[in-house]
């Protein structure tokens, strides 16, 4: 085969399969040049489509403030200075939603988003108008309750569900876009790396054909080549062969070379996409995490989430996530995503379900959802989760200089009221840390929290009433660290205040003009020295008049509170005098029956009218003598106890209900109340509890009187007797306070 004719043939078919070489790896390397123009090109899109999706979710998140902020404002519609704050926010919210929207409507190109835009923008347009004509009708006083403003709010209603309705559509349009994007983006790098490999790999196959009939000159570079492809196919794309010839081969060896650098830039393109979208989610101090329809996690998220909560086992849950942090998170998060899956309610009720924050750390972290839905099917959702520690702790501070204030004005009216309040709340927060009855924790509990929400201190009412939540749902005592928080955050309260007013009340007596007008007039007409002595022994006692005016106050603060403003309460204390000493735990109950009677008894201005009453509603107040006895009562004219409601109530507890008695005991036993539902005020069926028990501790005893839209009356009434309790002989006409 050494003929002329076999070399020619021999020469002639290598030149044939080196030129057929060169020519594949030519082709190779302009589809390599055309294709990272194409990635380049693919990688703008998916750049716009990120931005589009991450802008879209934050107007998403910026229109969700906004609801919250006007829930918020008609929630606090009766408080002038809180409306205000609430106000100013909702203006916040809205500039920074018009900022996001502007953005999008810059960077939209597709003709589906900005028609969608413009609708958000006008929907926003019409509801941000009328909202503000609402908040003028609030301040000029046309609007002053929640109620009212939720019904004037209901006209434009349809604007609000629109902005909702095309902002849920674009953040679901961008999100799809951009993961089409990027999944086409991966297939089209994929499939070159692909074909790049299947090239090379179909020149090592033709390079080793050549080798068997060419001289060992050639086999070597074409090894040297094989074993590069090789490495590509393997995935090692940072290969590269010495480019030593001029011919055919050394040509073979550039394409080669130019080839594995073209698919490296591109892979490096798909990473540095990747590592760009990471080092956002990296960067954001908001925690952003998906969920698919089982509430497992997806691999990408914020990193500040894992600092937050450490990072997450294989397959696992949002709520086993944060069980682990935050125990009894799973089974609340598990409970909530259910109603959301089961879809038997409006959508917005079952996110409110959810649990929207967790503890973890001593640290506080705000969750939002955004419901996922593709073909109107749940298939996940977003969660925005923040850390508002700082946040709270600031309204906290704030908080406690507002009760702070209005504690400091109350000493300026009445000193020794406030310091009997916080010594008896002092008694009470130790009680509970010693209490092992659980009716008498109830009591205490509810005490203390009444209490402090009649005087404003509303950061201890609404500890207390999350403790009350905590032993009803596990009737189990406090623990150690509960009773201390509590006893801490009391025992931080007195501080403060006894170092505005002093350490201590004052001992000295408490003299009327009426008192020293009798004392006068014994002395003048030439008294009896022992009739003489028992009037001026009376003056240890404290006068009716202060406890009874201290409550009087606390209702109209209540009714005020309670959207039931202008409560006209009459006091009349008929000259009788008590221990302070000794009634102190009485009054603290007392508390009970002024809430109930607020709260159960004053109607609503309109329904007063319905039923020819004036619309401010009335309570009276009065201490009086009867014969050896002491009354003291408590009134109002509203609409009179619901006896069947109580009846039903008493039932349910084993309670005897047959007669009128029956009832009236068994409204003051544990666990009874006509209310439906608990509330920071009443329905848990212990306050009356706590009244009977204090009364009976001074011998005393409750009459009740109520009649349908007429109002109810208790009675308290306690044998008189000269160390607790005097009545001098009427001397003039008893005294009455009123505020209209």
């Amino acid at each position: 085969m050494n003929s002329p004719l076999a070399v020619g043939l021999r020469g002639r078919l290598v030149s044939l399969a080196m030129l057929g070489v060169v020519f594949t790896l030519l082709v190779g390397t302009v589809g390599g040049v055309l294709l990272a123009r194409a990635a380049k090109a693919r990688r703008a899109l998916v750049d716009q489509d990120v931005s589009m999706s991450m802008l879209a979710e934050r107007l998403d998140v910026r229109g969700l403030q906004l609801r919250r902020f006007e829930k918020d404002l008609f929630l606090n519609i009766a408080t002038e200075k809180v409306r205000d704050e609430y106000e100013q926010k909702w203006e916040g919210g809205y500039t920074e939603f018009q900022h996001v929207l502007g953005d999008l409507q810059r960077l939209a190109t597709a003709p589906e988003d900005v028609a969608e835009l413009a609708t958000v923008d006008g929907s926003v347009s019409v509801y941000a108008s009328e909202l503000r004509k609402l908040r003028a009708r609030m301040h000029t006083g046309e609007i002053t309750t929640p109620a009212q403003g939720n019904a004037s709010i209901t006209p434009f209603k349809n604007a609000i569900r629109e902005v909702d309705e095309h902002t849920q559509a674009l953040v679901k349009r961008s999100r799809a876009r951009m993961e089409a994007t990027i999944a086409q983006q991966t297939r089209v790098e994929r499939n070159a790396m692909t074909g790049v490999a299947l090239v090379t790999g179909l020149l090592a196959l033709l390079g080793t054909g050549i080798g068997l009939g060419i001289a060992r000159s050639v086999l070597r570079p074409v090894g040297e080549v094989m074993v590069a492809l090789e490495a590509v196919a393997r995935g090692d794309l940072t290969q590269r062969v010495a480019e030593d010839r001029s011919d055919e081969l050394g040509r073979l060896k550039v394409a080669l070379n130019t080839a594995v650098g073209n698919t490296r830039s591109a892979r490096d393109a798909v990473v540095a996409r990747t590592e760009a979208m990471r080092l956002v989610l990296d960067h954001v101090s908001q925690g952003l995490v998906t969920i698919d329809r089982d509430g497992k996690l997806s691999s990408e998220r914020s990193a500040i989430v894992d600092t937050w909560f450490g990072a997450p086992a294989k397959d696992a849950t949002f709520g086993e996530w944060l069980d682990t942090a935050s125990p009894g998170f799973r089974s609340r998060f598990a409970f909530g995503w259910g109603e959301v899956l089961g879809d038997l309610m409006p959508r917005d009720v079952m996110i409110e379900q959810l649990p929207s924050r967790v503890a973890v750390g001593g640290r506080t972290y705000d969750i939002a959802y955004t419901v996922l839905e593709e073909r109107e099917a749940v298939t996940g959702a977003l969660l925005v989760m923040t850390d508002i520690t700082e946040r709270l702790e600031r309204e906290r501070l704030a908080r406690e200089q507002v009760e702070l204030v209005n504690l400091f004005q109350r000493i300026a009216q009445d000193r020794d009221g406030v310091l009997a309040f916080i010594a008896e709340s002092m008694k009470l927060a130790e009680a509970v840390a010693a209490d092992t009855s659980m009716v008498v924790l109830k009591r205490h509990l509810h005490t203390l929290k009444g209490n402090m929400a009649i005087y404003g201190v509303d950061s201890v009412a609404e500890l207390c009433h999350k403790l009350e939540d905590e032993v009803s749902e596990r009737e189990q005592p406090l623990s150690g660290d509960q009773a201390a928080a509590l006893r801490t955050q009391v025992e931080a309260l007195g501080g403060q205040v006894q170092a505005l007013a002093g350490n201590g009340r004052d001992p000295g007596p408490k003299v009327t003009d009426d008192d020293l007008a009798r004392a006068l007039k014994l002395v003048a007409s030439a008294a009896p020295h022992d009739q003489i002595a028992r009037e001026l022994l009376r003056w240890k006692l404290e006068p009716a008049s202060l406890p009874l005016q201290r409550l009087a106050d606390n209702a109209r603060g209540l009714a005020e509170r309670l959207g039931k403003g202008g409560l006209r309460v009459r006091v009349v204390d008929n000259g009788v005098r008590l221990s302070a000493r000794k009634f102190e735990r009485l009054w603290s109950s007392v508390v009970h029956v002024l809430r109930n009677a607020v709260d159960h008894g004053i109607e609503e201005p309109e329904e007063r009218e319905r039923q020819g009453k004036p619309q401010t509603g009335e309570v009276a107040l009065e201490a009086r003598a009867e014969g050896d006895a002491i009354r003291i009562v408590i009134s109002d004219d509203g609409r009179g106890i619901d006896w069947e409601k109580l009846r039903e109530s008493a039932v349910r507890r084993g309670l005897p209900a047959e007669t009128r008695r029956d009832l009236e005991m068994a409204m003051f036993a544990d666990g009874v109340s006509t209310r439906d539902e608990v509330t920071e005020l009443s329905g848990r069926g212990v306050g009356m509890a706590a009244v009977l028990s204090e009364c009976t501790a001074l011998g005393g005893q409750i009459e009740v009187t109520s009649a349908e839209h007429r109002g109810t009356a208790i009675h308290l009434v306690f044998p008189q007797g000269a160390k607790h309790s005097m009545m001098p002989p009427p001397v003039s006409p008893p005294r009455q306070y009123a505020a209209e």
